[in-house]
């Protein structure tokens, strides 16, 4: 089982299995994986686009934060995909 250590005290958050939590930190981790490609992006992207792809790494720095957030264990099993709407909004914006 896949698991990722933090914090001081160890905490564990596992990564693989089923419900919302890991429906949420899995996005996060896809969100923290994008928010990098789209850093390295802007270095070699032409002036007039920059600020287009430094909102989609803030947009996608936000999504990733809100993924891991423990809220998703005490909501509906399908509120995750609240996640999705910013992941079509990056698709979207980075086809143009």
């Amino acid at each position: 089982m896949a698991m990722v250590y933090g914090g001081a005290q160890g905490r564990q958050w596992f990564l693989l299995g089923e419900g919302p939590g890991y429906a949420a930190r899995q996005l996060a981790l896809l969100f923290t994986v994008g928010t990098a490609l789209t850093t390295v992006k802007v270095l070699s992207v032409p002036g007039d686009q920059r600020p287009l792809f430094i909102t989609l790494a803030v947009l996608q720095a936000t999504a990733a934060a809100a993924g891991w957030w423990p809220v998703w264990l005490r909501l509906h099993p399908w509120t995750p995909l609240v996640l999705c709407l910013p992941a079509f909004v990056v698709l979207s914006a980075s086809i143009v």
